[in-house]
């Protein structure tokens, strides 16, 4: 059985011991320069000054809308795990909240350090699924990061995995895998990727949708993911290192595309070792550009061919282009104004 502290201990700089309170509004903050050294989580009241017993306490606070921030300065340390909500079959044994099992509308960010893994809503062996949780990574995380998951265990199957969000913007570094919805036995869809600044990781796996949002100034030849067989924390398959799994994903482009010209080309994913599956469209439009979605070897390549202020230079306004010309010279046969 997993066992999680609930708000853990943490250690300030001066070394002293203090028991996190219980968030009543389902709220923590790790703020600058306090370190923590348990598993921090968003659901779950102990009460204060009272010893964790996780086989005789009742866990009161829903697995659901909860929020955890490790702010800019603030260390997890010790491969300690982070989630956003957490169900287990503690947390969901009492009457009360037998119907609370699923982890939905959880949201973690990272501005900070965390040494282990991170989780927007997470649930073991219940049954019940991870729905609609986010996690924003504007920090360090040495382990794994998933939008949401579901394990299954001796006594129940994994729920679902459904529409989580990993978000990577601001001044990322990830060690281990990106998971949008990790589902052991059930179902994995509708799970997103936000990539708003460039970043290398060790893999790349269950997501649906895959939205690259380049940053200003991003030219041709430019690579917004990396991915590389980097040693991470946790358990992991070898085999998951260095790998992008792609397959039925759905591309999304936007951002800034003033500095691309047309066949101008953006590596939006180099997998190392494996690039998995074809993308579900060939094609990704925004406000006039067209790019063209494409594998090449290992990497997933957008290729712009069309944008609104070329005049009409791809192949289907040359022929627009053509034909006004040929109207043009139509009224104008006699040399007069046509009426």
């Amino acid at each position: 059985m997993r066992k999680v502290l609930r708000h853990g201990f943490i250690f300030l700089p001066a070394f002293s011991l203090l028991l996190l309170p219980a968030a009543a509004c389902a709220q923590v903050i790790i703020i600058d320069n306090v370190s923590v050294c348990h598993y921090v989580q968003g659901n779950g009241k102990l009460p204060y000054g009272k010893a964790p017993d996780l086989d005789d306490e009742k866990w009161t606070i829903s697995p659901s809308n909860n929020t955890v921030e490790i702010k800019t300065g603030g260390f997890v340390m010790d491969d300690v795990e982070v989630y956003g909500g957490y169900s287990d079959d503690i947390v969901v044994h009492d009457t009360e909240n037998e119907k609370n099992i699923d982890a939905k509308n959880n949201r973690v960010t990272v501005r900070g350090t965390v040494e282990g893994n991170v989780y927007g809503g997470f649930t073991f062996d219940v049954g019940g699924s991870a729905i609609g949780n986010t996690v924003v990574i504007d920090g360090t995380v040495l382990g794994n990061v998933y939008g949401g998951g579901s394990e299954s265990g001796g006594s129940s199957d994994s729920g679902d995995a459904v529409n989580n969000t990993v978000r990577i913007t601001g001044s990322p570094v990830v060690s281990g895998i990106l998971y949008g919805g990790e589902a052991e036995d059930g179902i994995s869809e509708g799970n997103t990727l936000l990539l708003e600044s460039a970043i290398t990781v060790a893999g790349l796996r269950d997501f649906q949708i895959l939205s690259f949002a380049l940053p200003d100034g991003t030219k041709n030849g430019d690579v917004m993911l990396s991915v590389i067989e980097m040693e991470a924390q946790g358990d992991t398959p070898d085999s998951y290192y260095g790998e992008a799994v792609i397959d039925g994903a759905t591309v999304k482009i936007r951002g800034d595309f003033s500095s691309l010209g047309i066949g101008d080309k953006i590596t939006l994913i180099d997998a190392e070792k494996n690039l998995e599956g074809e993308p579900a469209n060939r094609y990704a439009r925004r406000r006039g550009f067209e790019f063209h979605i494409a594998k090449e070897g290992g990497k997933l390549v957008a290729t712009l061919e069309d944008r609104p202020d070329t005049g009409g230079c791809n192949a289907s306004g040359m022929f627009g282009l053509l034909s006004l010309i040929l109207l043009y010279a139509l009224k104008h046969r006699s040399g007069k104004p046509g009426k």
